[in-house]
């Protein structure tokens, strides 16, 4: 039974019946994705032969290249999801719909802890002097991991849309939110960014500790 554009948007997810297009980047071919899977092998490697680097400095640095190999590899499936569910349009599958969104939060996630990780190695280890940039640049990223982990309180607080089912939804334009009636954007955009500059960053912190000068080689792109 198909359903209309109202069920699909009130019982389902907010403006599910315009989702039309996937515009979600195709990563697939970025240097970062081809190499993403490496970034834990070649650290440890490069760990094993040229000195481990101390703790905590080592566990902050291994986990966020842990956190964004994952983030890389859940952003494709939730697009590569996104795309099979345009493709089957005008057919409406909902759960392959909802299987995207999932993840697309895990995205979230992965990429907000892996930039907190980054940030606190930052701050911590080497006093690094322009940290704000990279605060700045990682805002809206974490903005948005903060709604969907917090879903309980926005729908206890009603921050979330009237009506509303789910805190963040897929959109034409990016992944969208609404708090207390207003509304905003991750755009598709701002998402790759994001992906680049946490995947730039792997591909200096891979190579360590052969290359031991972390703040020269670390700057804001």
């Amino acid at each position: 039974m198909a359903l209309t554009e109202y069920a699909l948007d009130h019982f389902v997810a907010p403006n599910l019946s315009t989702l039309s297009m996937c515009n979600a980047p195709d990563i697939s071919k970025s240097n970062y994705a081809l190499s993403a899977e490496s970034y834990i092998p070649n650290f440890v490697l490069n760990s094993i032969f040229h000195g481990r680097l101390e703790n905590p400095t080592y566990a902050y640095l291994f986990n966020f290249l842990r956190k964004t190999q994952a983030a890389v590899t859940e952003y494709q499936l939730a697009r590569e999801k996104l795309k099979t569910y345009i493709d089957m349009l005008p057919e409406r599958n909902i759960t392959l719909y909802l299987s995207a969104l999932s993840n697309f939060e895990t995205f979230l996630a992965q990429s907000a802890q892996s930039s907190e990780l980054f940030v606190k190695f930052l701050r911590e280890e080497i006093q690094f002097a322009d940290i704000k940039i990279f605060v700045t640049a990682f805002a809206k990223l974490k903005r948005f991991y903060e709604f969907c982990k917090h879903s309980e309180l926005q729908i206890s607080n009603e921050a979330y849309p009237q009506n509303g089912t789910v805190t963040v939804w897929v959109t034409n334009s990016g992944l969208e939110l609404e708090r207390n009636q207003k509304s905003e954007v991750f755009t598709w955009s701002e998402i790759a960014d994001s992906l680049d500059t946490l995947n730039e960053l792997a591909l200096i912190i891979e190579k360590l500790p052969y290359e031991k000068k972390i703040a020269h080689s670390i700057q804001p792109g």
